[in-house]
């Protein structure tokens, strides 16, 4: 997180304050950004400390400072500007505060993204390695959101830390790429209104995200290898809605069959499984089973699988061409 001190509160009267806050940044929890370092070096604070603690002090401001001149495209950052009790506690609670990850389900999502950021950690990816030092400091942390419930969640957090500590991700629930789903719109919305960052994952949900040769192996340990191979002739599109745990005629929810024959007309209607004969669709009409199930065979996934497996998405190439994972990786490191 980025930390904006006003060079006001580095005055005789506030340094113990000040000492108590500067631990954050010794131990590289958070970022300080400094406008003018000279302003903290001339005050108060800074000049009535030992000549030994003062160049300690000044090399680790330079060094913050330097680490980051060239890389200000901040995404959090909190104005401790009032010279004011309580809003220096406040300030402490919410520095000292872990990020929540708020994600729908705690078991499956949390595992999800533990094996996303291990396994980008192995390859050296710096935002995966910052991200598992949080884990291991307890300087993150992931909350349930529990489907409907997660607005709630949300507004309780934000009613604690404001949108400083907070951080949504959530499937899409789309039945094809360029669908404005309810979810999806629910969630821009109301994050965006509140300045909470977020992540709404490009594909349908996170069961789209394993790969096919873990796919497979989950097929055959099921005995589905006939739908697995159906599902191989899928385009990538198609691949990336098709609901892996429910089948092709089912929607978000347990419905008719009437009901459930309409969610494949809208995706036909906009250029998914449209080539499919009736004998096919009865095939893939039943789909791999629980997503707890499927998401254990995330365990032999390399993070170059997944970036194999997300490199076709029409987003974010501009930032990042290797794919998804890399800058969802990128906006929690941003949000720590």
């Amino acid at each position: 997180m980025i930390v904006s001190i006003a060079h006001e509160l580095f005055s005789l009267e506030n340094h113990i304050w000040v000492e108590s806050i500067m631990s954050f940044f010794y131990e590289e929890r958070h970022i300080w950004f400094i406008e003018d370092e000279e302003k903290i070096f001339q005050s108060e604070w800074f000049l009535e400390n030992t000549p030994k603690k003062k160049q300690i002090i000044r090399e680790n401001i330079e060094k913050y400072i330097s680490y980051y001149e060239n890389d200000r495209s901040y995404y959090l950052s909190i104005p401790l500007y009032q010279i004011d009790t309580n809003k220096q506690n406040e300030a402490q609670i919410i520095l000292n505060a872990p990020l929540h990850i708020v994600v729908e389900n705690i078991e499956n999502d949390k595992l999800f993204l533990q094996n996303v950021i291990e396994k980008f950690a192995k390859i050296k990816n710096k935002d995966a390695e910052r991200i598992t030092e949080a884990l291991n400091k307890n300087w993150l942390r992931f909350s349930h959101g529990g489907g409907s419930d997660w607005g709630k969640v949300v507004e309780d957090l934000h009613g604690t830390y404001q949108h400083h500590r907070v951080f949504v991700i959530s499937d899409s629930d789309k039945l094809y790429p360029t669908e404005q789903s309810r979810k999806k719109t629910s969630i821009e919305t109301k994050c965006k209104a509140q300045n909470i960052p977020f992540h709404v994952l490009y594909k349908r949900e996170i069961e789209n995200y394993l790969p096919l040769k873990a796919l497979k192996k989950l097929a055959e340990d099921l005995g589905k290898i006939a739908i697995y191979e159906e599902f191989l002739m899928l385009t990538e599109a198609e691949r990336d809605f098709y609901d892996l745990e429910k089948g092709l005629l089912t929607g978000n929810q347990e419905t008719d069959a009437k009901a459930r024959r309409q969610f494949l007309e809208i995706q036909q209607a906009n250029g998914l499984f449209i080539s499919l004969t009736d004998a096919q669709i009865r095939r893939l009409e039943i789909g791999f089973g629980n997503k707890s199930k499927i998401m254990s065979y995330f365990d032999d996934v390399t993070a170059y699988d997944l970036i194999e497996h997300c490199k076709h998405h029409p987003i974010l190439a501009r930032q990042n061409p290797q794919g998804e994972m890399i800058d969802l990786l990128s906006k929690i490191a941003k949000a720590l």
